[in-house]
């Protein structure tokens, strides 16, 4: 971290899943001494790993890529042990007729995009032709 700043930079995804972490910090007042970055998931991971962010939320997908230049903190994690309706795959054709179809990918979760490409992979057997896009389809 630089000397010369005085407050750690920290990112922020503004997603009800991270409400709870955003909620203690506003509360305690612990958020006045931070310089606070809110962004999509994808893009605090970037500056993350690029040294833009001195503490963030990183995507698994990119905190397993940069392990050895990143620390986690231990029993922190914005995670499932069961079913979510967050992340979902909608087709109008069965899963198993997507080999070679293309399939829009969302652009704001690394996770979710790698998770979606491997349960087609492994679960259905396709390999579709994915392209990437705005969370907001038409």
């Amino acid at each position: 971290m630089d000397n010369s700043r005085t407050r750690p930079r920290v990112g922020h995804i503004q997603f009800l899943n991270c409400l709870p972490l955003y909620w203690g910090l506003a509360r305690t007042g612990t958020l006045l001494d931070f310089e606070l970055t809110k962004d999509t998931p994808e893009k605090l991971s970037e500056k993350l790993v690029r040294g833009d962010l001195d503490i963030g939320p990183i995507t698994l997908v990119e905190f397993l890529k940069h392990a050895d230049e990143l620390v986690a903190f231990p029993d922190i994690a914005v995670g499932c042990d069961g079913p979510v309706m967050s992340c979902v795959i909608v087709s109008q054709v069965p899963l198993d007729q997507l080999d070679g179809a293309r399939v829009a990918l969302g652009s704001t979760s690394r996770t979710s995009v790698r998770l979606a490409q491997l349960l087609l992979a492994e679960q259905v057997g396709v390999q579709p032709s994915y392209y990437t896009c705005p969370p907001d389809l038409p």
